[in-house]
């Protein structure tokens, strides 16, 4: 891991506080974990997107019906 400096209001940092000592959790486990959440949602967020663009990508270029059918005579 990689040590990294952050700032918190003092509203957070108390926050924070508290839901470590109600928890078995530290503070930085609590800091790490939220971070590792909102990387995963906006990487969720950003694959959504690239599947929405590529839908319906080929639709009007190819048949693939009917390569399907050519490729399953052959076999």
């Amino acid at each position: 891991m990689i040590r990294s400096q952050v700032y918190l209001t003092e509203e957070a940092r108390k926050s924070l506080q508290t839901i470590a000592k109600k928890t078995v959790h530290t503070q930085s486990d609590l800091i790490r974990e939220a971070v590792d959440f909102l990387i995963a949602r906006i990487q969720n967020k950003q694959n959504n997107k690239l599947r929405q663009e590529t839908f319906g990508l080929w639709e009007d270029k190819i048949d693939i019906r009917h390569l399907r059918k050519e490729f399953e005579r052959n076999f």
